[in-house]
């Protein structure tokens, strides 16, 4: 039976991530909660909230008493994790967005996955969702084109992943407080940067398609800011990333360049959102080369070869 199964001595804290998405959470928490339950180890449900001003607090606490609500006092995006690893004592934290549908049976493979893979950080299921661009089928592997570090997909078995999945992740809580957690100067990208900082440190993210969610996408990102704005935030994103992490000499070159193209083409069409986000990398340029200095020394195609050889058993 499930309750013969359990290990009492490990728990496992489901934290969806909230702002302002009552009626996304009146859609998942049913599930998370239900899987929560069903789960192999004792769990617990701790819904992240960034100020919400919609009436979720008051959704969690009359219809869904089994979950804790807990309120920070600005929005904090993916950061507010930061603070509430800290404050939970459960060894794993289950990240995850407020617009997902657990699958049956979810959280079982991540962490049988997790504690059986030595030197394990991260755990990301596989995702499935309406835009194609959101799915996340097989592992991502990593290279480096027109600037940026782009994903793409290898293999559809389990194995080492360049990122932990943001919107759905089991990661250790232990390591994720040890590594600092979310850079929240990025807004995006987030957790490609802390993947970067575990592989470099000799962790790994694995990618376990046992497990599924259904994701519906940006639904949060994109409605606060629009299409437009989003591409600037991810932009400036990007621009944090590789001043911070990118190592490899040829890459650099290789975003020196497309930087320069993508700053000329700024001045012919005045586009105001790539402006802001060249304005944000420089205001924040001093601050990133500071962080730069700190990370461990691993050139990115080493780094790359590591993540595409990591195969691991189904």
């Amino acid at each position: 039976s499930p309750t013969s199964t359990r290990h009492p001595e490990t728990t496992i804290t489901l934290m969806p991530l909230n702002f302002n998405g009552r009626e996304r959470l009146e859609k998942c928490l049913p599930g998370m909660l239900r899987e929560a339950q069903n789960a192999p180890v004792p769990c617990e449900v701790w819904v992240i909230d960034n100020h919400s001003q919609d009436g979720s607090r008051e959704l969690v606490e009359s219809r869904f008493p089994g979950a804790r609500f807990v309120a920070y006092p600005d929005n904090r995006i993916l950061a507010a994790y930061n603070e509430a690893a800290k404050t939970c004592s459960s060894p794993f934290i289950l990240l995850l967005n407020n617009d997902v549908e657990l699958g049956e049976n979810f959280i079982a493979p991540l962490y049988e996955r997790l504690i059986g893979t030595p030197g394990a950080f991260a755990v990301s299921p596989r995702v499935n969702s309406p835009s194609e661009s959101e799915c996340y089928h097989r592992r991502r592997l990593g290279r480096f084109f027109h600037g940026h570090l782009a994903a793409h997909p290898g293999l559809p078995g389990a194995g080492g992943g360049l990122y932990l999945h943001g919107g759905a992740a089991l990661v250790r809580r232990d390591l994720f407080v040890e590594l600092g957690g979310f850079d929240d100067r990025f807004f995006y990208m987030e957790d490609l940067d802390l993947s970067y900082r575990a592989w470099r440190k000799g962790w790994s993210c694995i990618f376990e398609p046992k497990s599924e969610l259904q994701h519906v996408g940006g639904a949060t990102t994109t409605s606060l800011f629009g299409a437009e704005r989003k591409r600037g935030i991810k932009e400036k994103a990007n621009n944090l990333f590789v001043l911070k992490q990118v190592q490899n000499p040829v890459w650099l070159v290789n975003f020196l360049f497309w930087s320069a193209l993508k700053l000329l083409k700024m001045v012919f069409t005045l586009d105001r959102h790539r402006a802001w986000a060249w304005a944000e990398t420089l205001r924040l340029l001093p601050s990133i080369l500071r962080s730069r200095q700190q990370q461990d020394r691993l050139d990115d195609r080493e780094l790359m070869s590591r993540i595409a050889t990591l195969e691991l058993e189904p």
